[in-house]
């Protein structure tokens, strides 16, 4: 429910919240809403598995959402005897038999129930060592072993142990997810630090200057600076500034400018296109995420060569408002300025005579 402002809605999520939610501030959270609306959320695979059972379930996002238990598959192997004389070690045998026999059986479950090719990671959760042992297997598809993102620890087993392996695992997902933009922003961080410039810009309008001359081989986008921006292309072909970015201005557009603007995230998804150039999202879940989008504006690029970014018309307005300050134009002096001056009585003027300002001042000669 959402209140304030003079309005009420009532929405009902697309998914189960997993928890309770109360905020009060300037504007309304929407970022769990988002998120379960969000197609390009990739879904994991949870396998919790322990002595007497195996769960198997999907879930979308780092976080865990849309949560799916597929399927859970049982075993009687009873635990470790401790007696029976000259049979204790038979029972260890044949305990350890049925144990191989339950982990054999949940690689070859979890091969047909995930294909690699439909998940970007598997958590393998318990409170035992069959984890590992399901980690370890040789049944276990290669293409879905190489996924295996995680092993967590459980205080129990079962369906109720998923919520918690998605719990515990959260920061391992997140960490697995952010990997491909962490090394990239690395990598520009240390090019920063060593002073190795010649092929990184930074900035809204240098990277834009860049793009449109096609240099560059990969771009850096802060998704929420892109998807808050509105750009509204200019007039003309030349390489300066077509487009005027203006941060969170959508709402106070009227309908026609809001025509003929679309989001930054859309014109550098275009523009990357046309150029070939690699385009990589930034998230601000992560520190270096957050230094990139306050401290560089949230877009960078590296580039194919050298490119220097030269803003003529900026300069151009500059010289011409300092000029308008200090009273020249073009370089020149500018003619003082003509004024009207109010005619004396008694004294006649021509009508072609203009006085000018600086002119001294007179009076006719009174009786």
């Amino acid at each position: 429910m959402f209140v304030g402002g003079g309005m009420s809605e009532l929405v009902f999520p697309p998914q189960p919240l997993k928890r309770p939610m109360y905020h009060c501030g300037k504007g309304f959270e929407l970022e769990p809403l988002l998120a379960m609306l969000d197609d390009e959320q990739p879904t994991f695979a949870v396998v919790v598995i322990d002595g007497q059972s195996a769960v198997f379930a999907t879930a979308r996002g780092p976080e865990g959402e849309a949560v799916k238990v597929l399927k859970t598959v049982t075993t009687h192997n009873r635990g470790r005897c401790r007696r029976g004389g000259q049979s204790a070690l038979r029972f260890d045998r044949i305990r350890d038999q049925v144990e191989a026999a339950f982990v054999r059986e949940v690689a070859e479950v979890s091969n047909a129930l995930f294909p690699s090719d439909e998940v970007a990671g598997v958590l393998l959760a318990g409170p035992a060592n069959m984890k590992h042992l399901l980690a370890e297997s040789s049944a276990l598809a290669k293409p879905l072993q190489s996924k295996v993102v995680a092993t967590v620890e459980t205080s129990q087993g079962g369906r109720t142990a998923v919520s918690e392996a998605l719990r515990r695992g959260a920061e391992a997902l997140s960490a697995f997810l952010h990997a491909p933009e962490q090394s990239v922003l690395v990598e520009f961080f240390s090019k920063l630090q060593q002073d190795d410039t010649s092929r990184v810009v930074y900035g809204i309008k240098e990277t834009l200057a860049a793009l449109e001359a096609h240099a560059v081989k990969k771009l850096l986008v802060s998704r929420s600076v892109a998807e808050g921006t509105t750009y509204a292309p200019g007039e003309g072909t030349g390489s300066r500034a077509k487009g005027v970015a203006h941060r969170g201005a959508a709402e106070h557009e009227g309908s026609a400018t809001c025509a003929r603007t679309a989001t930054l995230a859309t014109h550098l998804q275009d523009s990357a296109a046309k150029c070939g150039a690699e385009l990589v999202w930034i998230n601000v879940k992560t520190e270096e995420g957050v230094r990139f989008t306050d401290g560089f504006g949230g877009l960078a690029a590296f580039c194919h060569w050298p490119f220097e970014y030269d803003d003529d018309e900026e300069e151009e307005e500059e010289q011409e408002e300092a000029e308008e300050k200090s009273g020249y134009a073009g370089g020149a002096a500018s003619p003082p300025a003509q004024v009207d001056v109010q005619k004396p009585a008694g004294v006649s003027v021509p009508k072609a005579t203009t006085l000018r300002a600086d002119a001294p001042s007179w009076r006719p000669l009174g009786n």
